[in-house]
């Protein structure tokens, strides 16, 4: 059990660090350090814990239409929850457009195209590989369905890094979305089709402002 929980703890302890370094260290260019990153990431929970990521994809749905179509609903869903969140923050939070504008200054400069396919490609399939795949199955495994909000907790935790309150929000947010997708439907692709394209949405397609 001890070396179980050593595992995770390895795990999130580098995922918090990769964060750290996105969000406070030298970067030379965001997006890609990301994917790379996550990429890193993905790498150490398999060499770690190869089962239990052998697992996760074990369950890759057999309808990938179906999954597919699911995963596309769940990111429009996910994005009118933060459309509804953007107008309540314009009401409550005067500090809301200056965190928000932080958030969409880390694409300034760099090239749309580029972000859209790391984002599709390696950013939102590689965090629901890291985050749910690995870390929520571990937790679950270990503390039965409190690994789900242990898995949230994780997750909001690493974007603290960031300084940015309403960005840590958001990670909540999505976190607990994306976890109780998965504890539901236990399918990586409909996870990361949901992942990936309300990256896509959110940043690139349809920004949010409350200016």
């Amino acid at each position: 059990m001890s070396d179980k929980w050593t595992r995770v703890g390895m795990v999130w302890a580098a995922a918090a660090v990769v964060f750290a370094l996105q969000f406070r260290g030298a970067v030379f260019h965001f997006w890609i350090q990301m994917a790379l990153g996550i990429s890193v990431l993905c790498v150490l929970a398999y060499l770690l814990d190869p089962q239990v990521l052998t697992q996760a994809f074990t369950s890759l749905p057999r309808e990938v239409a179906r999954r597919t179509a699911a995963g596309i609903a769940a990111a429009g869903v996910l994005y009118l929850i933060f459309y509804v969140g953007s107008a309540a923050a314009r009401s409550l939070l005067p500090a809301a457009p200056g965190q928000i504008s932080q958030v969409y200054d880390l694409k300034a400069g760099a090239n749309r195209w580029l972000i859209g396919v790391l984002l599709l490609v390696v950013i939102g399939p590689g965090e629901e590989i890291l985050w749910r795949g690995y870390l929520q199955r571990r937790l679950v495994g270990l503390t039965g369905r409190w690994g789900v909000a242990l898995g949230v907790a994780a997750y909001g935790a690493v974007h603290i890094a960031s300084g940015n309150p309403l960005l840590v929000a958001a990670a909540l947010v999505c976190g607990g979305y994306w976890a109780l997708l998965y504890h539901r439907y236990d399918s990586l692709w409909l996870n990361g089709v949901s992942h990936a394209l309300w990256d896509v949405a959110i940043f690139l397609i349809w920004p949010l402002t409350i200016s």
